[in-house]
């Protein structure tokens, strides 16, 4: 019954039962299924290999899985009612800073889901969505332009950027948020690594 209503709610909702990006999936997995080794259990990213799966979180009824859509360097979505039957959903988060989506996790609240994820060259950013289906993202932020981001360390006098964040994690506590980042090294303008950092690890960030 649950996979019935997720189809239901598929074919209704944003009108997705002839979305070509979806009939592209579709034909591209078909294609796929011909090799005796496509699994017949695990979910598979409609083409190309996949990067690491993140945000895996349980929303409205369903489960909704993130992956990295590495033909786009994009996260790829996908829903589930049960962790065994998935639907493949449409590209629907694209950076406004930096170059790729890259590993970020998700954080479900009452009203909303948060996502938090790395756009390469700029820092972290942090997108909401409360639509069933998690395919209309905004950023959290005052202005188109200015949204919320956690960025890299500016350079110092010589040109040298100190760290980098990326992977982030984000939990809430309270009536805070957290953000547990991972780090990098020194580099130099030519992005020559200088050393280690003396606190070579994850950095923990608050906001409310």
């Amino acid at each position: 019954m649950r996979i019935l209503v997720l189809a239901i709610v598929l074919a209704v909702f944003g009108g997705l039962a002839n979305n070509p990006e979806l009939t592209f999936f579709k034909k591209t997995r078909t294609e796929m299924q011909q090799d005796p080794q496509y699994p017949a259990y695990h979910y598979l990213v409609p083409e190309h290999n996949s990067g690491d799966p993140n945000g895996l979180c349980y929303w409205q009824g369903n489960w909704h899985l993130f992956y990295q859509y590495r033909a786009l360097n994009t996260p790829g979505l996908a829903v589930s009612p049960d962790l065994i039957h998935w639907q493949a959903l449409p590209l629907s988060l694209w950076p406004t800073v930096g170059k790729q989506c890259f590993s970020g996790s998700a954080l479900v609240e009452d009203d909303r889901v948060l996502v938090i994820y790395h756009a390469t060259a700029a820092g972290n950013q942090i997108v909401k969505a409360n639509d069933p289906l998690l395919l209309d993202w905004k950023y959290i932020g005052k202005n188109p332009g200015q949204e919320a981001t956690i960025g890299y360390s500016p350079k110092d006098s010589n040109g040298y950027k100190t760290y980098s964040v990326w992977y982030p994690c984000m939990f809430k506590d309270g009536d805070m948020y957290y953000s547990v980042v991972g780090g990098s090294m020194y580099y130099t303008p030519a992005g020559n690594v200088m050393g280690p950092r003396p606190n070579l690890g994850s950095h923990l960030r608050r906001a409310t």
